[in-house]
């Protein structure tokens, strides 16, 4: 019993070792956003007229516009990610963002408690690494990353109208590369 129960241990490693070796890490990437910049912003992939491909110590660069749209010609990432996330001063000074996660505070409805819960003011990048494909009756659709730089106190308010003008202003950049 002993012998199948090794025998078992040193197959399911080797399976184990095969996915790992076969799953990708995308490039890194590195994010420049205004220091004033708070939302959302969008980088929209593949685009003929978008900003050049951009590198930086080998990590992709996306400087991200004060409207928060950028259009890129880099293609989707896809991988595991490596993101680093900087807000830039008009002479190039950076100061880097945490990557926030609305699941480490608490709320009346919480059941599990966060007893490390972080401040509630604190500035930083939250829904990090969202990828997404849109598709409109006018076009051939597009693939873009999204992320919302804001604390939490303030998260809330980039899902009102603003939210949908937003997505008029992609549409419009759109048109405009074509």
């Amino acid at each position: 019993m002993e012998t199948k129960i090794l025998q078992y241990s040193k197959f399911s490693g080797l399976i184990f070792f095969l996915i790992c070796s076969c799953i990708q890490n995308a490039e890194p990437e590195t994010f420049l956003i205004p220091k004033d910049f708070r939302g959302r912003a969008n980088i929209i992939y593949d685009q003929k007229c978008g900003l050049d491909e951009e590198y930086e110590n080998g990590r992709r660069v996306y400087r991200i516009p004060e409207d928060g749209v950028l259009l890129t010609k880099f293609s989707k990432p896809s991988g595991f990610i490596d993101h680093k996330y900087y807000l830039v001063d008009k002479t190039g000074n950076r100061i880097e963002l945490s990557k926030m996660d609305v699941r480490d505070y608490n709320e009346d409805y919480t059941i599990s408690k966060n007893p490390k819960e972080p401040p509630r003011d604190t500035l930083g990048v939250f829904k990090w690494g969202t990828l997404g494909s849109a598709a409109q009756m006018s076009d051939d659709g597009y693939t873009f990353q999204e992320f919302f730089v804001s604390d939490y106190n303030n998260l809330g308010k980039n899902y009102t109208k603003k939210y949908l003008s937003f997505t008029d202003l992609i549409k419009e950049k759109r048109k405009n590369c074509n």
